[in-house]
C-alpha cells in the first residue's frame, strides 16, 4: 500500500515503490528508507538520523541508506 502526502490530502492505492520511485527519480525524490521516498523540496531539516519534512513530520533514514542521501544531497545542493 502506497501512502503519498501532499498539501492537498492524502491519497493511497496498491502499488511497488520501486516503480514509483523509478518514476519519480526525475523530480527530486530521495529514498530514505525501505518504506519512505521523498521529495527533497519538501525536507525542512536533514540530519544523519532523520528528516523533517515541511509539514514537521520527522521519517528515520536508514542505516543503509545514509550515505547515499548525503551524496543525493549534497549533489542536488550544487544542481547537478
Amino acid at each position: 500500500k502506497i501512502n503519498i502526502v501532499t498539501y492537498n490530502g492524502d491519497t493511497e492505492f496498491y502499488g511497488k515503490l520501486d516503480e514509483i520511485e523509478e518514476q519519480l527519480t526525475t523530480f527530486n525524490f530521495i529514498r530514505i528508507h525501505k518504506s519512505y521516498l521523498v521529495n527533497y523540496e519538501h525536507i525542512s531539516k536533514l540530519e544523519y538520523t532523520q528528516v523533517t519534512m515541511s509539514n514537521n513530520t520527522i521519517l528515520s533514514i536508514s542505516q543503509s541508506n545514509r550515505k547515499r542521501v548525503r551524496k543525493l544531497q549534497i549533489k542536488l545542493k550544487r544542481g547537478y
